[in-house]
């Protein structure tokens, strides 16, 4: 009987870990508190696309500036804000862009991205904290926070047409981005991050702090403000909820009670 109780408990145990060892998109927090956060980001580069008319409607070509050393202060650096004493990322135009004219439009996009596979269907959510910049004079006229899926088949096409871009120039604090991702979109590449835009030599400064990425209600509200950067391990072994170790808690006390009798 006792090695009865011991394949009921295992299984319990197998059972209960499962739901956890769910493939998942992989969650992701950072409050930027030094160079290497910004290495998670673009690998490293920031994506910088020209445009032929101040509108930024019409494209023209597409190239990339490295930023992982944010010193070089291209198109984003780590910064110390006023409001909070906390570092913080500032995103901005490669001011030394020769496109910035009337007639022209830069746009700088800065993104982490993650090729969907079968098994990440759900709901998820991308939370941080804007703020505007410490001279306010530098505020960004255009400043943007998005989560795009794309379809390499397709030429990279927003499958969700823009729908997930949130305009961050309005107000300052806490925001989240929601979507859901279904069966159909493994093979397709998730981003989130941050954009702007602007033509002849206009302000985009924005900073962004405790930034997160996870299953929905899954990021904690105001993450605080400049703490540990960290990434989801996804070889780690699956953490159990709290209702698992209380299952698992009464299947190794019903076989102590069984190797007592």
């Amino acid at each position: 009987m006792q090695n009865k109780y011991f394949k009921a408990g295992l299984f319990g145990a197998v059972l209960l870990t499962s739901t956890s060892a769910m493939a998942a998109v992989p969650s992701y927090s950072t409050g930027f508190d030094d160079a290497s956060s910004l290495t998670d980001w673009r690998g490293g580069r920031a994506v910088v696309v020209q445009w032929n008319d101040p509108a930024c409607t019409s494209y023209n070509s597409q190239y990339d500036y490295d930023f992982a050393n944010p010193a070089t202060d291209q198109v984003a650096a780590l910064v110390t804000s006023d409001a909070t004493g906390s570092s913080v990322l500032n995103t901005f135009s490669d001011y030394n862009n020769g496109a910035f004219q009337p007639s022209g439009c830069v746009t700088v996009n800065i993104f982490r991205e993650y090729t969907i596979a079968a098994g990440d269907e759900g709901d998820y959510e991308f939370k941080f904290v804007n703020a505007f910049p410490n001279d306010p004079a530098n505020t960004a006229v255009s400043a943007q926070a998005f989560i795009k899926i794309l379809d390499p088949n397709n030429g990279y096409n927003d499958v969700l047409s823009g729908a997930l871009i949130q305009s961050v120039t309005g107000s300052e604090g806490e925001k989240t981005i929601s979507v859901t991702i279904d069966s159909s979109a493994a093979g397709l590449v998730l981003q989130y991050g941050f954009s702007n835009a602007s033509a002849n030599y206009q302000e985009t400064g924005m900073y962004y702090d405790d930034v997160c990425f996870d299953s929905a209600g899954a990021c904690p509200s105001a993450l605080g403000g400049g703490g540990s950067t960290s990434t989801a391990d996804p070889n780690a072994i699956p953490a159990l909820p709290l209702w698992a170790l209380f299952g698992l808690a009464g299947v190794v006390g019903l076989m102590g009670l069984r190797r007592k009798a």
